[in-house]
This record gives C-alpha cells, structure tokens and sequence, in this order.
C-alpha cells in the first residue's frame, strides 16, 4: 500500500501570501511533508492531494511547477483560478524510471494576481522487492497487480517475492494455482545477472499453474520463491503452496485380472493359470509425481509381511496401473495388497481386496496313462492275453489318475482286429472319479477274429493322457480272439402284467400297484448257454437308449423270463422295449412291445394312474356381464382339483350352484345342481331375474365339503 504523509518545512507565514484583494492558503502547511513510496520496477502510481485556497477577496489566480523540475513527480492541475473557498490538485508520484533510492523535490505554488510564494516538499522512497516470510509446508494467497516490484528474472513482469529457511539437501515441493497463466522461480538470491535454480510456467506438462516438485536445497540457508506472469503485465489472484513431498494416496478400483488383462476374475474365483494381473488407480496429491504399483500376494494361511513381488511401470499421476504376478503355486489359495510408490521412493497406505480367499490357483493337467489294464468277458471272467473267447462282449479295464483331484476320469479304448492300425478311439467307459476303476464294455464283436486294443484316460475338460498298449506284446500280435458264435434270438411272446395277480395289463392300460411285470420268451441257439431277459422301460416321451434298466435272472433257453418293474410314477405313461442276452454277453435285437400289432412310442404301453381326493373348487370359466332374461354366457364351468391344482378326474360328486354377493335380493335360476363329469361341472342355463352389480356365484358340494366364490359379474337391461 502506498504511504503519504503531509508536511511543511517552512514558516506559517511563508504559506499564507497576501495578494491585492486575494489570499493564497496552501494545506498542507507546517512542517509536514508530501512521502510516499513504490516498489522497484513496479508501474502503480500512488498520489497525494494538496489544497489551494483562497482566504482573501477578490480573485486569485496560481500555477505550480517542480522547483527541481523532476520528471516522477507531477501535479495537476498545475494552474488555476479560485474565487472563494479551495480548490484540490493531485500529486503522483510516478516510479517507472527510478531506480531504488531516495528522491526529494518541491511543489512551487505562485499566486500571479500578486506576489509571493508557497513550498510545498515532497520525498518518494523506491524500494527493492519486499520479502514475505513464509515456512515449509505452509501456504499464501495473495493478488499480483501492478503494485508489485519488478521480476528479477524475468523484466517486464511483476513478481511477490516469499523467503524460507532452507536446510542442505531438504526436499521440497513448490506448487502455484492462479486466476493468471502463473509462473515460478526458487533461487538462494534476487540476482538478475544470473540465471534461478529452477523455474518454470507448467506443471507436469499442463500450462497454468506451476510447479516445482522435489527441489533438493543445496545449502542451508534463505531461499527465495518468485511469483510471477507467463505473460508480461499479467496479474491476478494466487494461492501459493511449499511443501515437503507427501505420500502417495492409496490405490483405488482394484481388480484382479486373467492374462489376457481384459477378464476381470470374481473375488474367490478359481484360475487356471499360474499367474494374475493386479491392477488399480494410482494418485497422489503432488500431482507431478510418477507412480507405481506395488504388491504382495501370498497364500491365504501366510500373513502379510511385506512386498513380494517386482513392481509395476511407472504411471502418470491419476492412471491405472498394472502389475504382473506369474510362478504362483498349483492347487493354492491367495490373497493379495497392493500400495502405491512415487519416483521419490515414498510409498502410501495398503489397499487390500478383502476377499478370503481373493482367488484359487488351479492349473489343469492332463490325466496320467492308465495302469492295471485288464480284460474279461461281459461275465466279468478275466481272458487271458492271446486267448479265445466264445463270447463278443469284452470288458476292457484299467485304473486312471489325475494330477487334479476334482476331476472325473474315463477310459478311452480302442479296440481293433490284428492287422488294422490304431486311429482313434472306439468305446468310453462311464466317467467315475479321480482314481477309480474305469470299465469299458466292447461289443458285439464281429467273430472268428483276432482283436488287439490300447487305452488311455480323459477327463472332464477333454483333456487326455498317452495311449497304453494292452499286453506288452507286439501290436502285431493277439490280445484276445472272439470265436464264430450265433447271437440269441429277439424274445417272443412279450407281456405286460399287473404285480399283485399277474393278470394281463391291456395295450395302454392301468396298473394296479406302483409296480408291474414285464415278461418274455427268450432262446438262444447255442446249446448249453443260459440266457436272460433285459428291459428297458421309460416314461412317454423319453426316447430309448438302448441300455437296459432291469433283467432277470439268467435261465434255461426256451423259458420265459421276467422282471419287476417299480417303483413306478404316479400318473405317468410308460413304454418299454425287451432284448435277449446270454451268458457270454452276447444281445438280441431289441424288440417295442407289444410286438404284434406295434403301438407307437408316443402312446403309453401302460400307465400308473393314482386319483386323489378333490380338497377345493375352482371357477374355471367365471361368470361374465349377462343382459337380463338371458343366460349367463359362456356357460360357467367349476373344476374340482386335487391338492397339487391337477382336476380331480375321479370326482363325480354334484357341485351346488347359489348367489353369493346379492344387493338387489335376486333370485337364480335354471340348472343350479349339476353332476360332475371327470371332476368337471357345467352350468350352462343360468339366469339372475334383477339388474345389479356386484352379484358372485357360490359353488359348493357335500361329499367332500367345498365351496368357492366367484369374480363378480353385473346384470343390465
């Protein structure tokens, strides 16, 4: 702010000149004198007043001029004319040419209507820029104007000038926000002739507000920030901010990533992959700082003790950073924090996923070649390597493992005659689990043929292991040779009976109990072989398999064979199909029953139908707005249904129909007691004889006792 003081160093008479008529009076008067001052190099100009009265009568004319005729001190007006009373000039002290120092002039007032003088003197400080103290992880705000001394290093700007205590190789941030394109210089003194420590008109690139992150004082002693413009005669409000540097903040919007660093994977979810791809936000509030991603991840049972793991590349301040975690343990559960460090080495707080664990490592392996291998007839009697049988039902076995606990293993053969070369698999056995024994059944075989054959295990995922060749024996060689056998011949006489007195259950009849018998006459045309009946039986609309569900005993050829079949469903349809099989393994074709005259497959060859009790009443077609005199149309329809909401089919029972809500005391009439068909009950001739709304019917019955109420419905002219 500028200054000014008034003062007068001469005598009171010397102030007051008579004139013919007029009195000149000039304030200030006494020993006061006109001071004020600027900084160096600033262009404000600050500015005094003094006041020319008259004290007298008449007219007074006056000039005033500089007694040293000084180009930074001007007055104006510098003549004039007062009749009564007093008129003001303004003083200015102008400093844009003056270095700093001391400067002393005088104002000369001259009255020209008479004689004598007045002095007024005047005295202007310039001087240097003034330091504003401030400390280390302190902030100013001021405002930048014209008022300002002159940017050391950089002419032709204004500048504050902050001063702090610095100590040898301490560490600071300095940061500017403004209104103006700022710009920032730290130096140890306000040399113009030499060059700052640092300056700049950025931050991390973005023009505006700048930056100086992680200055390294060199010495101990006052350092000096100069605030200034981009732009030459720029101004405006500042905040301005020295800071040692802060921590990073801790990384936010984790995630954990597969490889291909596009899968986000589930907290708790299992990879199958020996590696995962960490990632997070990265920030810090000195925002020219690069940042890294720093992690830990280790097993769920170990605790957290530190960083494990090489860290990220270097981000820009606010972007997403990755980090890459590879040689982690098969079969493991981890759990995983990461933190964030800048180019300075500080690091900031922990940030944790929370999961427990926060994902599995589960890589998946191939299953092991299979051990044990072993064959045997479809009897389950072994066949010894190179022997004949007189069966075409072989069971090929062997024992699979698998590095991966979880997994469900099969047996995959191949099965060829001597002289054909292996290609590729043939028969599967059944999945079962890791280490189990796996069973292939092959066959019908061609006869009068030699057979040699070769194994190995899947799993689940379609992954597989070596092929194993049975019998350590040339591939040229036998494995095992089926004889020139005849297949039995396809049952006779197939029969469907009821359970309880084997009486005969007709083409889509019912069964009695929840269980049936299926029978046949089965023969064989292989002296001396027994033979048995299998059965395979599915509700309509299942299509066969071709695997049998029951089978009877084994038994003389000729016979007839039979099985039980049960539990069945209730309310089901059933079809079946029956074939015949000897001892040695060996199928007929499979015969649909009735095997004369066929039934379709989609008709049930016998059904399980159960009847259940009605336990409520249901309008399925409600009563609907009717014009009087007319019946109710589409004629009423009530259901009795069964706890499950199926009809009732058995129920035969009269349903009683009545009004229920009656404001107009209407009375119905037609049909109002009808005998259920199939546990169905229709009304088709009812009349309300009153106009109304609001009217509902009343279905009710006695045997069960149930009743149940209508939608409303009205009656019009």
């Amino acid at each position: 702010m500028a200054l000014w003081l008034v003062a007068a160093t001469c005598r009171l008479d010397q102030l007051f000149v008579h004139a013919e008529g007029a009195l000149l009076c000039v304030t200030p008067s006494g020993p006061d004198t006109l001071v004020d001052s600027a900084a160096l190099g600033s262009t404000a100009r600050p500015s005094d007043t003094i006041s020319i009265g008259n004290c007298g009568g008449g007219t007074l004319r006056w000039t005033a001029s500089m007694s040293q005729g000084g180009s930074w001190l001007s007055i104006r007006p510098d003549s004039g004319v007062v009749e009564t009373g007093s008129v003001t000039a303004q003083v200015v002290f102008d400093p844009a040419a003056l270095g700093d120092g001391i400067y002393h002039e005088t104002i000369v007032v001259n009255s020209t209507t008479g004689t004598g003088v007045a002095e007024v003197p005047a005295v202007f400080y310039v001087h240097p820029c003034r330091i504003v103290p401030i400390t280390i992880d302190d902030s100013a705000a001021a405002i930048l104007t014209a008022a300002d001394c002159g940017a050391p290093h950089r002419p032709g700007h204004y500048a504050r000038i902050y001063g702090f205590p610095g100590t040898a190789n301490d560490s600071v941030s300095i940061a500017v926000s403004a209104g103006f394109d700022a710009y920032v210089a730290l130096d140890t003194a306000l040399d113009a002739g030499r060059p700052p420590l640092s300056e700049t008109g950025d931050c991390a690139s973005a023009v505006g507000d700048p930056c100086l992150p992680y200055q390294r004082l060199p010495r101990s002693l006052t350092y000096f920030v100069e605030v200034t413009s981009a732009a030459a005669g720029d101004a405006g409000a500042f905040t301005l901010r020295i800071a040692h540097p802060r921590l990073p903040n801790a990384p936010a919007t984790l995630d954990q990533r597969l490889g291909d660093s596009v899968t986000s994977v589930p907290t708790g979810a299992t990879v199958n992959q020996a590696s995962i791809l960490l990632r997070a936000v990265l920030s810090d509030p000195d925002l020219g700082d690069s940042l890294h991603l720093e992690a830990e991840v280790r097993p769920i049972t170990e605790g957290f003790s530190g960083p494990d793991v090489p860290n990220g590349p270097a981000v820009g301040n606010g972007r997403p950073a990755w980090l890459s975690v590879s040689g982690l343990s098969d079969k493991t559960a981890y759990h995983w924090r990461v933190r964030t460090g800048d180019n300075t080495g500080r690091t900031g707080p922990w940030a944790s996923r929370g999961g427990n664990p926060d994902f599995v490592v589960d890589v998946p392996h191939p299953p092991n070649a299979p051990t044990a291998l072993g064959q045997a007839r479809g009897d389950g009697v072994g066949i010894l390597t190179g022997a004949s049988i007189d069966t075409d039902v072989v069971i090929l076995s062997g024992v699979g493992s698998d590095p991966d606990p979880g997994d469900m293993l099969r047996l995959e053969v191949e099965v060829r005659p001597v002289g054909t070369v292996f290609t590729g698999p043939t028969h599967s056995s059944p999945a079962v689990p890791n280490g189990g024994q796996l069973q292939a059944i092959v066959g019908p075989l061609p006869g009068s043929t030699a057979y040699h054959w070769r194994a190995r295990v899947v799993d689940q995922a379609g992954a597989t292991s070596a092929w194993v060749a049975y019998g350590g024996n040339a591939e040229s060689a036998t494995d095992f040779s089926v004889a020139a056998l005849n297949h039995p011949d396809p049952p006779a006489a197939l029969a469907q009976q009821q359970s309880g007195d084997l009486s005969p259950i007709p083409v889509g009849g019912n069964a009695a109990a929840n269980t049936v018998v299926l029978s046949g006459v089965v023969s064989e045309p292989n002296a001396g072989r027994t033979i048995l009946l299998d059965v395979e039986v599915e509700p309509v609309g299942q299509t066969f398999t071709g695997r049998p569900n029951y089978s009877s005993p084994l038994g003389a050829s000729g016979t007839t064979a039979s099985v039980t079949v049960g539990p069945l469903s209730e309310n089901i349809g059933y079809h079946w199909q029956a074939r015949a099989r000897d001892d040695g393994g060996r199928t007929s074709a499979w015969i649909a029953f009735p095997d004369a005259p066929g039934n379709p497959e989609t008709d049930p060859d016998f059904t399980y139908e159960v009847q259940h009790p009605p336990v409520q009443l249901v309008f399925t077609v409600q009563p609907t707005a009717t014009r009087l005199k007319l019946p109710i149309a589409p004629p009423v329809v009530v259901t009795a249904q069964d706890a499950n909401g199926q009809t009732s089919t058995g129920f035969t029972g009269t349903v009683t129909m009545a009004l229920g809500t009656n404001l107009t005391g209407a009375k119905l009439s037609g049909t109002t007691r009808v005998t259920a068909v199939a546990g169905v009950a229709t009304f088709s001739n009812l009349r309300v004889d009153r106009t109304g709304f609001l009217y509902t019917l009343r279905a009710t019955t006695l045997q069960p006792p149930l009743s149940a109420v209508s939608a409303s419905f009205s009656i019009t002219r």
